[in-house]
């Protein structure tokens, strides 16, 4: 039997921890920024219990940014990632860029300037995994999914003995559960396969990026309508790109259309539009429009 309780510091930041009797995982980890706001909540959380591992859903900065500063509070957590994410943790430019972000964040947070601790230069990954390895976390046992499609490192884990999935980016976040909006960024036919991947599991279940738990009962209908944005959104793209806009053009247009109040709480607008314009040619290329 598990909880599940959110402990992210600031919003957009949203990381969970899975607490068990006598132990308790991390979910992601939030921004470099919150990871001393977050750190206060995980205290009160945890009751004593030893937080034993950190499993990272992809290598984004704010789901893995965070690691680092709480792993100076508890080193006896092991950090789980994708072997691709592991990789990009470890490139200067990748940290660079996390950084950056980061500072965007803070300030849009309204704590920058507040001599947080980032930590970002210890980022590491202490047991990075591929497609169907087994991690033993909290008195649990996890399955490996890769589910490439929001990145290229995506993974999600999945405790066969619960019923319960935890989820990456690819499959999308949600709104109002079981509303769902797509997030995928580097593929649309791998984002399908990812979505189809979790549906065959038909989990009970399902830890959502961004939201949490799912309401019962609402898993099955989140993953069919995940695949339903999917599609829409790809369409959308291609729509643009027939009407004579080029990516610029269709990057606006999706902002005005996919970046609501409710992507703006947890997302702030550089991010959101460093992805659209990673999104979008990526989407005409794979299309054929563009070569």
């Amino acid at each position: 039997m598990y909880t599940v309780i959110p402990v992210g510091g600031v919003p957009g930041g949203e990381c969970y921890l899975l607490t068990t009797e006598d132990r308790a995982i991390l979910i992601d980890s939030g921004f470099p920024c919150s990871a001393d706001r977050a750190l206060v909540n995980i205290r009160r959380a945890l009751e004593g219990r030893p937080l034993t591992h950190i499993l990272l859903t992809h290598s984004h900065y704010d789901h893995a940014g965070g690691s680092a500063r709480i792993r100076q509070e508890y080193p006896e957590a092991k950090v789980v990632a994708g072997a691709h994410a592991a990789k990009i943790l470890a490139k200067d430019s990748a940290r660079a860029l996390m950084r950056e972000l980061s500072e965007s964040a803070a300030a849009d947070q309204g704590i920058a300037g507040t001599g947080y601790n980032d930590a970002i230069d210890e980022l590491s990954v202490d047991i990075p995994v591929t497609d169907g390895d087994i991690v033993e976390a909290g008195g649990l046992r996890f399955r490996v999914i890769e589910t490439p499609g929001h990145t290229k490192c995506s993974v999600s884990y999945y405790c066969e003995e619960e019923g319960l999935l935890i989820a990456s980016e690819t499959t999308g976040i949600a709104i109002t559960p079981p509303d769902v909006l797509p997030c995928y960024i580097i593929g649309y036919q791998m984002t399908m396969d990812s979505i189809a991947k979790c549906a065959a599991l038909a989990p009970q279940d399902m830890l959502v990026p961004h939201w949490g738990l799912l309401p019962a009962g609402t898993t099955g209908t989140f993953l069919a309508n995940a695949a339903v944005e999917a599609e829409k959104l790809y369409n959308f793209i291609l729509e643009g790109h027939d009407a004579g806009l080029d990516a610029d053009g269709i990057v606006a247009k999706y902002r005005e259309r996919y970046y609501t109040p409710e992507v703006a709480r947890c997302q702030p607008e550089k991010a959101f539009l460093l992805n659209a314009n990673a999104l979008v040619p990526r989407m005409l290329k794979e299309a054929g429009r563009v070569e």
